[in-house]
């Protein structure tokens, strides 16, 4: 099979057709932290390094918005702050710990619904 386009590729894989491969884009909310990307950057002597390309995403692959979870959303909250971190409360009532800088993967504490009663 000859290799498809994006667009072409995203909607025979919708409609179960037979594609050249996977379609897989930056759009579906993989992106590498900030400092990662530019550390990345730095490692491979290309300071414009585009990442879609790189790794051959399919560059106009986007996924839309969609409204999951809790609602009304909760209101959200900062518990406490320091220098270098933050605790909140979330729109989906979700209590986390993370870096300011969001260079890491948050700590989740608590959340709003416990027990099937909840």
């Amino acid at each position: 099979m000859a290799e498809l386009v994006c667009g072409e590729r995203a909607v025979r894989c919708f409609l179960g057709e037979e594609i050249d491969r996977v379609p897989f884009g930056v759009g579906i909310g993989w992106n590498p932290w900030g400092e990662t990307l530019e550390s990345w950057r730095g490692e491979s002597g290309e300071p414009e390094l585009d990442l879609g390309r790189f790794f051959g995403y399919d560059l106009s692959f986007a996924v839309p918005a969609l409204e999951a979870g809790i609602f009304p959303h909760f209101e959200t909250q900062v518990i406490e702050e320091t220098t270098d971190m933050i605790t909140w409360r979330d729109h989906r009532g979700i209590t986390q710990r993370g870096r300011k800088d969001g260079g890491s993967i948050p700590e989740y504490l608590d959340y709003p619904v416990k027990t099937p009663e909840d």
